[in-house]
């Protein structure tokens, strides 16, 4: 091999291990959006709320979007308000009715990112078939995960981004419950998405972290193979994601029962979205949670 072709071999062989180390930035979202219910009228309603809930998202500009609630007509809304993502949600047919699908959406930008797969599961024992999950006295209803295996199309870097929704209800049964769904969540990525691959985790957990939660044991599964976005991030807030139509400033602690989990990444800020700049005081009864990662 002649001196200037080692050469050209050599510098080659660099410029690809430079671009397999190229990083990749990341901006998440967990967005519970409130379902459309006639209780919630005048500027609560989702009349009021459909236009200023594509706003925030429009505002922030997150790639990946894990969405809880939608029922019924909010679908075909939320989708044409954000013509530049693609959406995943559990197709219905079969045993699969609306009631059945979990009520949860993914987002992510077309342009940036290239779907390798997806899938679902529901939390509950049998996790490939819709049903109740475990012992939870949340019987109104059936819970379910997405998750989707991307790849950045600049970067060429992969990550797997799962959003679910867990069981609501306050009796004991649904901490243990909620801690089935957790351990089930965790379980089944380390299945499907490895130790090694970075993976994101959004939802409504149901579920606050504070010392004084009473919920908290609930996500130790989470808390056992994952980290906290807003724990973990060198720039973050300790406001409430849940607001419940009502004012958080004077609460004792926030109720902060939308989280994002990751493994494999860095965090780099964390906010709560709050600000009442979309027209409306209240885009739902919780306010979308967003973290900036680079891996």
């Amino acid at each position: 091999m002649t001196t200037l072709r080692k050469f050209l071999v050599t510098a080659l062989l660099a410029i690809a291990t430079v671009a397999s180390a190229q990083t990749t930035n990341l901006k998440v979202m967990s967005f519970n959006i409130r379902f459309d219910t006639p209780k919630d009228t005048g500027i609560i309603s989702w009349k009021s709320r459909c236009q200023p809930c594509a706003d925030v998202i429009h505002h922030v500009q997150p790639d990946v979007i894990g969405m809880q609630e939608p029922r019924g007509p909010q679908y075909e809304q939320i989708i044409a308000t954000l013509p530049d993502y693609t959406y995943l949600r559990i197709p219905l047919g079969g045993e699969v009715t609306e009631k059945k699908s979990g009520r949860i959406m993914v987002f992510f930008k077309t342009n940036k990112y290239e779907m390798k797969k997806w899938g679902y599961f529901w939390l509950t024992e049998k996790y490939e078939h819709p049903g109740y999950s475990f012992e939870t006295t949340d019987r109104g209803n059936i819970r379910a995960a997405i998750w989707v295996k991307l790849k950045d199309k600049q970067t060429g870097r992969q990550f797997f981004f799962l959003t679910t929704h867990m069981p609501y209800k306050r009796d004991k049964l649904d901490d243990t419950a909620r801690m089935k769904c957790a351990q089930l969540i965790v379980d089944r990525m380390k299945a499907i998405a490895g130790e090694k691959v970075p993976l994101f985790v959004t939802g409504d957990m149901n579920a606050a972290w504070q010392l004084r939660a009473p919920r908290r044991n609930s996500l130790l599964p989470f808390y056992q193979w994952m980290w906290g976005a807003r724990e973990m991030s060198p720039i973050t807030d300790a406001r409430s994601s849940y607001n419940g139509w009502k004012s958080t400033q004077d609460r004792a602690w926030p109720n902060n029962i939308d989280h994002i989990f990751y493994r494999n990444a860095q965090p780099l800020r964390f906010v709560t979205h709050d600000e009442p700049n979309y027209g409306v005081p209240y885009v739902s009864d919780h306010y979308p949670i967003v973290c900036d990662f680079t891996f």
